[in-house]
């Protein structure tokens, strides 16, 4: 699998270059990042699950560590109804979390 994770990146790398040189753009994170997201290779649904994952500690902070308020103030801010964002919490905490898949 790790053969077919090395090809993925040489393959996109090797799009979103051509991309960048077909629209006279320079090549950077926030563009790849994009690039990403316009090409459905990161979907609406793993955008969103990021986002509550990345933003429930900080917002679970603020609101002093009520969960009930945290949730409302998810659902507000990232546009997730509060069932699904308990859900993604109980279900997705470690999902984005850095892993090691390919060896430099």
């Amino acid at each position: 699998m790790e053969e077919t994770r090395k090809e993925f990146i040489e393959v996109i790398n090797n799009q979103y270059a051509e991309h960048c040189k077909l629209n006279g753009i320079a090549p950077t994170v926030e563009g790849f990042s994009a690039y990403m997201v316009n090409r459905n290779i990161v979907t609406d649904l793993t955008i969103n699950r990021f986002l509550v994952i990345h933003l429930y500690p900080i917002i679970l902070s603020e609101n002093m560590g009520i969960k009930q308020a945290t949730c409302w103030d998810l659902e507000f801010r990232v546009g997730v109804k509060e069932r699904s964002i308990r859900n993604i919490i109980n279900h997705y905490l470690g999902f984005f979390w850095h892993k090691n898949r390919i060896k430099p």
